[in-house]
C-alpha cells in the first residue's frame, strides 16, 4: 500500500473515531433536548396543563418540560425557536413560540371577542399550522365544549366544571411530578373530547338519514346502529313513543320509551311491567 493511501485510511479511521466519541453523542443530545416546553413554576392551572398536553400529543412526546419563573432562563428561552414558552414570560409571539396571555397589551381573542388563555393560543397555533389536522366541524365542537371553556375559566369570566379536578393535582406543593400527572390526565381528556365530537357528528348525520325514511306520525322508530343521544333527538323531532336499536355491544337489541322532554323520567309510552328489566 502506498504511503498516500495509508495516510488516507488512517485519516478516515481517526475521523470515524472522533465522530463516534464526540460528534455523534453531541448530536444525540441535541436531538433529544432541542425541543422543550417552558412554563411557570408554583401552582399550576388548567390552561398550561392542557397546552402542555397538546404539545406532547401533537408536536413531540419527548419534550423536556421546565417549570420556572427565573428571569434569566426565560430571557434565553424566549429567543430560542426550539423552546415553547407558555403561560409565562409576558410575551405573545407565535414566530418565537412565546404564548403568554398575562401582559397588558395582549390581544389574542376568539371571534366573539373573548380572550384566549395559553391553551387557546396553543390550540389555535397548532390548528393554523395544520399540526392538528381535523375536520372543521370537529374543531368547532371541541373549541366550544373544551378550549373556550378553559379560556373563559382562566380569564375569570366563567367557571369550568372540571377545573377543580385538575387543580387538585397541585396537592400541597404543586410540584413537577404532580404537574406531569395532571398533564397525562389532560391528554386523556382531550382525546375523549375529540372522540365525542367525532361520534356526535357521525350520529347526527346517520340520524338525519334515518329521518328521511321515517313517517313522523309512526309510534316506533328503528335504528340499526346504536345512537347515544337518540332519545333527545326523537323527543324533539318525532312523535315516536318507542325506539328500537342495537345495544352498545352490537350483539343485542333493546327497546326504550321515548322521553317527553328528552331528559328525566317522563315517558311517552311505559313498557309493560312484566317486560321491564328483561334482557
Amino acid at each position: 500500500m502506498e504511503i498516500a493511501q495509508l495516510l488516507l485510511v488512517l485519516t478516515q479511521i481517526v475521523l470515524y473515531l472522533l465522530l463516534k466519541k464526540y460528534i455523534i453523542p453531541l448530536l444525540k443530545i441535541k436531538i433529544i433536548f432541542i425541543v422543550k416546553i417552558i412554563t411557570h413554576s408554583g401552582a399550576f392551572h388548567s390552561d398550561e396543563i392542557f397546552a402542555t398536553a397538546l404539545l406532547l400529543m401533537y408536536v413531540n412526546s419527548d419534550m423536556k418540560i421546565t417549570r420556572t419563573r427565573d428571569k434569566e432562563i426565560l430571557k434565553v428561552n424566549k429567543k430560542d425557536n426550539d423552546s415553547w414558552v407558555i403561560d409565562v414570560g409576558g410575551v405573545h409571539d407565535p414566530d418565537l413560540l412565546n404564548f403568554d396571555h398575562h401582559q397588558k397589551e395582549f390581544e389574542g381573542c376568539w371571534q366573539d371577542g373573548s380572550a384566549k388563555s395559553s391553551f387557546g393560543l396553543i390550540w389555535s397555533f397548532l390548528i393554523e399550522k395544520k399540526i392538528i389536522n381535523i375536520p372543521g366541524a370537529v374543531r368547532t365542537r371541541v373549541e366550544n365544549s373544551l378550549v373556550k371553556k378553559i379560556d373563559l375559566h382562566d380569564n375569570g369570566v366563567r367557571n369550568w366544571f372540571l377545573a377543580p379536578y385538575f387543580s387538585m393535582f397541585n396537592r400541597e406543593v404543586g410540584g413537577d411530578e404532580q404537574f406531569l400527572l395532571a398533564v397525562n390526565s389532560a391528554k386523556h381528556c382531550i382525546s375523549n373530547y375529540l372522540y365525542k365530537a367525532i361520534k356526535t357528528i357521525e350520529e347526527e348525520e346517520y340520524f338525519q338519514s334515518l329521518l328521511q325514511d321515517y313517517n313522523k306520525e309512526d309510534d316506533v322508530f328503528i335504528s340499526d346502529k346504536y345512537l347515544s343521544t337518540i332519545d333527545r333527538k326523537l323527543s324533539y323531532n318525532t312523535k315516536a313513543k318507542v325506539y328500537v336499536m342495537p345495544g352498545k355491544n352490537g350483539k343485542t337489541w333493546t327497546t326504550h320509551s321515548v322521553s317527553e322532554t328528552g331528559r328525566g323520567f317522563s315517558s311517552r309510552c311505559l313498557v309493560p311491567k312484566e317486560l321491564r328489566g328483561i334482557y
